[in-house]
């Protein structure tokens, strides 16, 4: 609890330089009442109410401030023009986040808005880590691993982005996420409502196919996830025609709907969150042009951007061809690949520019 309280205590601080007068608090939890046991008489006038949803608690009081039913005080809230509301739950967070979400002046988390996060959503085998690399060295940002899930299903976990200072070491710049995030619904409430932009790579997935096989192949399967897979036991000792049949069975299809799925978020004018969407040939072509948009996106002041070439072998990088597919492929998994994947998804990752909603 001795965390949390401190957290509390940074987060209200925070906000009183930040010259918010109305807080309020939400949770009536024993960290509130700790907190507010040492608050001096000056600090408590900044804390209008405490905002708790258990109704044995509404019209009552810790230390002298009233405790109000939230859902039952939305537009009360909003009238009295509450400036910041801090979160004294530490449980179950995102739930928690999900009563407050619709009032719009609400800062949902101290931590968050004082340290700025980069979101860059990438589809596996596209340089993912390459980019990664470049922008950590190159704008010294702290990579959050925030996400749990296999392959294409990773989800972000709430704690970290409402609280990266709890998880990660404190960072100068920002912190920056990437991962090969779903186009599911718990992420997308993450972008509305907290990170509000995200940068999409993407590329072509017949590519990314064959990245795999080759990728599969070698240090994937020391790392303990290839099992999780269901890749035949005696997958190192297929040839490469026979590698190529298992990942297009076991994964196209995952694929289609991955890339769909945030190309249609994309084309959705209603989200209320920004996308620019980039991909592997943009990073191939104009490496230097693609890495001064990410820039320009997230507001990062332009500097002069030491880019490093790709080196075979590091950052996972492997030296491919554009359509080296189609050379490597069958006829049949030709045919097979291309009855999958949607029409849809080409003329995004064959963009010259990267692209905004």
């Amino acid at each position: 609890m001795e965390n949390q309280f401190l957290i509390m205590k940074k987060e209200f601080n925070d906000q009183v330089k930040q010259g918010n007068k109305q807080i309020g608090i939400f949770g009536a939890s024993v960290v509130l009442k700790e907190f507010l046991r040492v608050l001096s008489n000056q600090e408590r006038k900044y804390i209008a109410f405490i905002f708790d949803n258990d109704i044995s608690k509404n019209n009552t009081d810790i230390e002298g401030i009233p405790i109000k039913k939230l859902s039952d005080n939305f537009q009360e809230l909003k009238e009295q023009e509450i400036d910041a509301v801090l979160i004294a739950i530490f449980n179950h967070r995102l739930s928690v986040l999900h009563d407050y979400f619709s009032i719009k002046r609400i800062v949902h988390n101290t931590h968050f808005f004082n340290s700025s996060i980069f979101p860059i959503v990438t589809i596996p085998h596209s340089g993912s880590a390459f980019i990664l690399g470049q922008l950590v060295k190159n704008i010294d940002l702290t990579w959050m691993r925030s996400a749990g899930g296999l392959f294409l299903n990773q989800t972000l976990v709430q704690g970290f982005i409402t609280s990266p200072v709890q998880f990660f070491p404190e960072s100068r710049n920002g912190y920056i996420i990437q991962e090969h995030l779903a186009p599911n619904h718990e992420n997308v409430l993450f972008l509305e409502h907290l990170l509000k932009k995200t940068i999409v790579h993407i590329r072509d997935p017949r590519q990314v196919i064959l990245s795999m096989a080759h990728h599969f192949s070698t240090e994937f399967y020391l790392t303990g996830a290839f099992p999780l897979l269901e890749a035949p036991a005696n997958f190192l000792e297929l040839d490469l025609t026979e590698k190529l049949n298992f990942i297009i069975d076991r994964f196209a299809s995952e694929l289609n709907q991955w890339l769909l799925g945030w190309i249609e978020l994309f084309e959705n004018k209603q989200k209320n969150f920004q996308i620019m969407l980039t991909n592997h040939e943009i990073l191939k072509n104009r490496p230097e042009y693609l890495f001064q948009e990410i820039m320009k996106f997230y507001g990062i002041e332009q500097i002069e951007f030491n880019y490093e070439r790709p080196v075979v072998g590091k950052a996972h990088y492997r030296k491919g061809t554009r359509n080296e597919w189609e050379k490597v492929f069958t006829e049949e998994q030709k045919q097979k690949v291309n009855s999958i994947f949607s029409d849809k998804i080409f003329p995004y990752v064959f963009a010259e520019q990267v692209m905004h909603n």
